[in-house]
């Protein structure tokens, strides 16, 4: 509803427009000249390939961290919001991650407000987001939330924006009541202290199939192996990453 989606796929068909020589819906545009361009919006589910829809997200998300680079542009859209919340998270600070070693210019859209503490300080990172105003208290009876449609620097200040939203969707008071306890049980340190630490357990397997993946993106273009040798060293990088993971599941 605040345009963020709408935003990223403004961001892709300037640059392709611009890359294209043609003019762009602006007053000046100063366009990077990018070799790749990777998208991950929120889509269904895959039918042709029998992919539900995290799985067709992992997929587009593998596709755009293989070819990643210095001149690589990324538009990520609310990656992680097919499976849990604590695997989501783990999953988007992974990638997010990985794609700032690739030093990728990349737009990274979502929900996990907590995600730009878990990343720390970067140099080159911005935090944005498209502002909007709350008037009256949340789930008042004249509750109005009006969308800017404009970029402000920060995180939002608001922390219940979808209760705000569930507000003006005529949900019942005593119903978005309840949901503002249990948010507000669910933000209290102590319960976030596990969530980190569930999030931490899904990071750090995440990293080594990560990992896993780039030997196998290694043998795939660049080996010259084949037949025994191949499936020797094959089998010995999945064994490395069942022992890594198992070793995680154990401390955690």
């Amino acid at each position: 509803m605040s345009g963020k989606t709408t935003f990223l796929k403004q961001i892709a068909l300037i640059v392709i427009m611009g890359s294209c020589g043609s003019f762009v819906p602006a007053d000046y545009a100063s366009l990077k000249h990018f070799t790749t361009l990777s998208t991950r919006f929120s889509n269904d589910d895959d039918a042709d390939h029998n992919l539900s829809t995290f799985a067709s997200e992992m997929r587009a998300t593998a596709s755009a961290l293989s070819s990643a680079g210095p001149s690589s542009l990324i538009l990520m859209d609310e990656l992680g919001r097919g499976t849990s919340p604590t695997e989501g998270f783990g999953i988007a600070h992974a990638v997010s991650e990985r794609l700032y070693q690739q030093k990728a210019y990349v737009f990274f859209a979502t929900h996990f407000l907590d995600l730009e503490k878990s990343l720390g300080s970067k140099s080159r990172l911005h935090t944005q987001h498209l502002s909007f105003a709350v008037s009256d208290d949340m789930a008042g009876a004249n509750s109005h939330l009006t969308f800017r449609y404009k970029l402000s620097d920060g995180p939002p200040r608001a922390r219940h924006y979808g209760l705000d939203v569930a507000s003006i969707s005529g949900l019942p008071r005593a119903l978005l009541e309840d949901a503002l306890e249990c948010s507000s049980i669910l933000e209290h340190p102590r319960h976030k202290d596990g969530i980190a630490s569930r999030s931490k357990h899904s990071l750090d397997r995440m990293t080594c199939l990560l990992r896993l993946e780039k030997v196998l993106q290694q043998l795939l273009h660049e080996s010259a192996l084949d037949g025994g040798p191949l499936l020797h060293l094959l089998a010995a990088s999945r064994s490395d990453c069942i022992e890594a993971m198992s070793a995680q599941a154990q401390q955690w």
